[in-house]
């Protein structure tokens, strides 16, 4: 023990953390229980978000594209990756 740190917790010897001392309960740590996305999840975001960044950058250039709709496109790619980590079999 260096410092004056305990082992259990790393806060100071003889202090304890503000929650504690306030009465505030924590629930047992939660564990998140994440997976893989399916390959086809993958893929198509991996698409959504390419055609997004190419629209943005003025590259791929189609008709009547909406003033902003590459960074939605990548926004829209992000967040099915991210559902996908989250929810199981998606």
């Amino acid at each position: 023990m260096c410092g004056g740190l305990s082992t259990t917790g790393g806060t100071p010897r003889g202090r304890e953390s503000p929650a504690k001392t306030q009465g505030y309960t924590y629930p047992e740590e939660v564990e998140m229980k994440l997976s893989a996305p399916k390959m086809i999840t993958w893929v198509v975001a991996l698409v959504v978000g390419v055609i997004g960044i190419l629209i943005h950058v003025g590259s791929l250039s189609i008709v009547a594209v909406p003033f902003g709709l590459g960074f939605w496109l990548v926004v829209v790619a992000f967040v099915l990756l991210l559902l996908a980590t989250l929810m199981k079999g998606l």
